[in-house]
């Protein structure tokens, strides 16, 4: 999503939470490559790379500069709710 927000010049203060890296409840994830790609992304003209700076301003981060997760992210609204 970071990068799709780059590709339509979104302003660098809207922000998204990254992935977990695992399933939160199934053990072995289900994964089509043949329909999205091997990232979701694959094959969309003109993205940059998930690492691109361009693209890591768009991610979350803590006050320390870390990522926030997406889990985290929805945990802190909910506790700020």
């Amino acid at each position: 999503m970071a990068r799709c927000l780059h590709a339509f010049a979104a302003p660098a203060h809207i922000k998204v939470y990254p992935s977990v890296a695992k399933p939160l409840s199934r053990s072995t994830p289900k994964h089509y490559p043949e329909i999205h790609g091997e990232d979701g992304l694959t094959g969309v003209i003109g993205l940059l790379s998930p690492d691109s700076p361009e693209v890591q301003v768009h991610l979350a981060h803590s006050d320390d500069s870390k990522p926030i997760s997406a889990l985290q992210g929805m945990t802190q609204v909910i506790k700020e709710t």
